[in-house]
């Protein structure tokens, strides 16, 4: 069910209800109301809220996944807008998988296994993540809240300590086992890990979850020596959970220096024996000037170093959380934030808890769930109601259970169960059965408080919670509410050589400062500002600032219903989850969900939004008033138009759905669900139409322009043959005129050779000259040359002017073939063909006719050529 694809491609509205549904319902509604100008705040919350083991801690890190994934896909103008990045150690990272990865540490230092869930938050977080202006993750910080230190040491039978102390042995290199004192050794030989004799894996992350830790590190932007202090505490609280003593006397203690823990204790967190056995087994008192270090008997010594364990476990981790808070936001996102504030903060803390045996921890885990309680019967139960009448709705007021009465009987002043404890820690010699006989004392006549006799044979008490009745055993609440550091442990802490054990000791003086000041700052109730503030109290007042920044945002509730208590899927325990459904307030939230308008909008929004419904092709896009919206939308709906019912079910609409109050629109479910169907229905049939007015205009064009193409191919062909026909009239015409003029060239000769053969015939009798077979011979006849010389020399004019007229036909058919070829010009290669051949045709037949050069001969070899010519015309 996680894929967050779905609902980032679909309408959010329509799906079933998700996680998913109401993280993006979140982040829109901020950048919403970021755009209107009118609101100044546009803070979102989400309340992760429910049964230890319902599954907290992974709804919030899916929320978290999708809150990221949704921000690199956030749509700004047309683009996608670009995650920002921090630069850590050099390094640019991804803000969105920065805020992930954080997450991720805290997760493997601050949870558990237990009973009821394999990786069970043993700590609140609030993580508020920042968004610049254009909706895109800048960074995020994260405020803690009690960590269940005594999970160190106390956890029962199929329960573990913290994740981290299990993982160093899975997946760290061998070289480092070796550095940190771990070779051949397993989590069943240390005191810290074996309390519960609980070794077996759970579903706490697989083998691979301290590689990933690692680079978790890195991208925070720890460095190697820190990464390696980090490591080197960790495993040395390892070693000494199995430091043992030696009593040396009834008041008096040493530590047991043959124990083999002890020198890697010592290396790691670079301390000597001297300042170990003076810091664990002694308390210094400070006389005037002079500091005297007064023995600790054995059990004080072992108790001494659970609470260094314990001290110095939380100040790492308090050091992991102010690390993680720098890195996530560094000092240019800072400035820009102050400029420009966007958050959605995200809670993940204690959810009701009831075990066979519940202590101080449980006080405060199910205080932290009713405060919860009572803001969400606030918002929802009461507030609403109250709205309705301020708006001036119509609206008939049910009594709803509240917890206000348990809440003053835990945190009430001076009265209260914290108040109480917290004045029994500040009068010396208390113990746990005097605050128990002062409760019983204060509070047996509360409704809510009971103590039967058997309970307080056993010091015991029972509270009975919006959730059920938890009770709760007095041992140790004194010591727990004290949370006493011994003296000692600070002054040891400072004494290492080793500069991140330093750092430890000065976070341990930090928190101590920060509670003085969160104690001074202005809380109502009455605390001794002298003294230091008690655990309860620090605790009291963390949730009150918790509760002032939830009530400065629009809050969203996410409630896990725990379905079964073996930890098995797809099995509903028929008790357990009606239980908590009626304690959790669902059943009071549907019934003021059904009865009453739980959806809002102002004017303008709701003008804004849904004035699209009411437009058309002659309405124009003018504002209307809101009167006028809703009047023109109830109507086009109870009138049953065919453009609304053909698009939404909306037979059963009830126009009481919507009502208009002074201010705001109250809108019920099933009415908001109509006008949501018709304005993405129409808004979809708007698109189309657009679409289809595109593609339309796009076909159009390209089919024009074909035509147009089409047309000009048709013309240009039309164009070619029509010079084509031309060019191939003026061929054919030339060839006309040269053939006639060979025609009558050829009849002119033929006359004249006429006339020259009759003159001939008149003037000798050519007939009886015999002409010589050889050419030589001829020539030496100088008789036929003497009675030849008449002809010869006519012969010769007329073959001279033969010869001139045949030069000036040449000439004439050049100066008409040169002018069809300028008329040709660039034709097809077959005309040009065409005209070439007709003027080799004219040449050669210009050749044929004597354009040679002329010999001398005699008279008979002249006349031979002559009738051979004759004959060749």
């Amino acid at each position: 069910i996680y894929k967050g694809e779905r609902f980032l491609k679909g309408n959010s509205g329509y799906l079933p209800p998700h996680i998913y549904r109401t993280a993006d319902n979140c982040y829109r509604l901020m950048m919403a109301l970021h755009k209107d100008s009118a609101q100044k705040n546009s803070n979102q919350s989400i309340i992760v809220n429910g049964e230890v083991g319902a599954g907290k801690t992974r709804t919030f890190n899916e929320i978290l996944k999708y809150l990221t994934m949704i921000s690199r896909r956030h749509v700004t103008d047309g683009k996608i807008s670009v995650s920002e990045r921090i630069s850590t150690r050099g390094d640019s990272f991804d803000v969105a998988q920065l805020v992930v990865e954080c997450d991720a540490i805290l997760g493997i230092f601050g949870n558990a296994k237990t009973t009821r869930n394999d990786d069970s938050s043993r700590f609140g977080k609030f993580m508020q993540v920042k968004y610049n202006s254009n909706g895109v993750i800048s960074g995020a910080s994260i405020e803690t809240y009690m960590l269940d230190k005594t999970r160190l040491f106390s956890h029962s039978e199929g329960e573990k300590t913290f994740h981290i102390f299990y993982e160093v042995f899975k997946e760290m290199r061998e070289k480092d086992l070796k550095k940190y004192f771990l070779t051949d050794m397993t989590e069943e030989d240390f005191n810290l890990t074996r309390c519960s004799g609980t070794f077996e894996n759970g579903d706490e992350g697989g083998n691979d979850k301290f590689i990933a830790l690692e680079c978790a590190l890195d991208m925070v932007g720890l460095t190697a020596e820190e990464q390696d202090g980090i490591f080197a505490v960790t495993c040395a609280l390892l070693h000494a959970s199995n430091i043992t003593f030696t009593s040396i006397d009834v008041d008096a203690a040493e530590v047991d220096m043959k124990n083999s823990h002890v020198q890697p204790f010592l290396s790691l967190m670079g301390i000597t024996a001297v300042d170990l056995n003076t810091g664990m087994c002694s308390n210094p008192l400070k006389i005037g000037r002079d500091t005297h270090f007064k023995p600790l008997s054995q059990e004080k010594s072992e108790h001494g170093l659970k609470c260094f364990i314990e001290a110095t476990y939380n100040a790492l981790f308090a050091y992991l959380v102010k690390r993680i808070n720098g890195s996530m936001i560094d000092n240019v996102v800072r400035r820009s934030l102050k400029e420009n504030s966007l958050s959605i903060g995200i809670l993940d803390i204690f959810g009701f808890e009831s075990y066979k045996t519940n202590s101080f921890e449980q006080l405060c885990t199910n205080y932290c769930a009713e405060k919860l309680q009572q803001h969400f019967n606030k918002i929802v139960l009461l507030d609403e109601p109250d709205d309705y009448e301020k708006e001036g709705i119509t609206w008939s007021r049910k009594s709803f259970p509240n917890n206000d009465d348990v809440l003053k009987l835990i945190d009430g002043n001076r009265v209260g169960i914290f108040s109480l404890l917290s004045d029994q820690c500040r009068v010396p010699g208390t113990t746990d059965k005097t605050f128990a006989n002062t409760l019983y004392r204060t509070c047996s006549g509360h409704t809510r408080f009971q103590a039967n006799s058997t309970q307080v044979a056993e010091h015991k008490f029972g509270i009975h919670h919006y959730a059920g009745t938890v009770e709760y055993d007095v041992e140790g609440f004194i010591v727990k509410n004290k949370d006493e550091l011994p003296k000692g442990t600070t002054v040891l802490l400072k004494s290492s050589t080793n500069y991140f054990v330093k750092q430890l000791a000065s976070t341990i003086d930090e928190l101590e400062e920060s509670a003085k000041k969160s104690a001074d700052k202005g809380s109502k109730r009455r605390i001794f500002t002298s003294r230091k503030s008690t655990a309860g109290e620090n605790f009291i007042l963390q949730l009150e600032g918790l509760g002032r920044k939830i009530k400065n945002s629009y809050p969203h509730y996410v409630r896990c219903v725990k379905t079964n208590g073996q930890q098995a899927p797809d099995e509903f325990c028929h008790i357990l989850v009606p239980e908590q459904v009626r304690s959790g307030g669902f059943v009071e939230a549907a019934q003021i969900s059904r009865a009453g308008y739980p959806n809002h909008y102002s004017h303008e929004a709701f003008v804004l939004r849904y004035q699209f419904l009411t437009l058309s092709k002659s309405s124009g896009e003018k504002e209307e008033s809101v009167d006028m919206v809703i009047r023109q939308i109830v109507n086009h709906i109870m009138n049953g138009e065919k453009s609304f019912s053909a698009i939404v079910d909306i037979s059963d609409f009830d126009p009481t759905g919507i009502q208009i109050g002074k201010t705001k629109v109250f809108l019920r479910q099933k009415a908001l669900d109509i006008l949501e169907g018709l304005l993405i229905q129409k808004s979809m049939i708007l698109i189309q139409a657009d679409s289809r007015r595109h593609i339309a205009q796009k076909r159009y064009a390209l089919l024009r322009a074909s035509a147009v193409a089409a047309q000009c191919c048709v013309r240009m062909m039309l164009a070619k043959n029509r010079v084509l026909s031309t060019q191939k009239g003026i061929v054919d015409k030339t060839r006309e005129d040269i053939s006639k003029d060979k025609v009558e060239t050829s009849s002119q000769l033929e006359t004249e050779d006429e006339e020259i053969s009759k003159e001939s015939d008149v003037s000798s009798p050519l007939e009886s000259v015999e002409i010589p077979e050889d050419k030589g011979e001829a020539l030496n006849q100088p008789e036929i040359e003497e009675k030849d010389d008449g002809v010869t020399n006519r012969a010769d004019s007329e073959l001279k002017r033969d010869q001139e007229s045949r030069q000036n036909e040449i000439k004439k058919d050049a100066k008409d073939e040169n002018s069809a070829e300028e008329i040709v010009g660039d034709s097809k290669p077959g005309i040009r063909s065409s005209i070439q051949k007709i003027k080799s045709e004219v040449v050669s037949r210009s050749r044929h006719f004597g354009g040679g050069e002329e010999e001398e001969d005699d008279g008979g070899s002249f006349f031979l050529r002559y009738c051979c010519f004759k004959r060749g015309r």
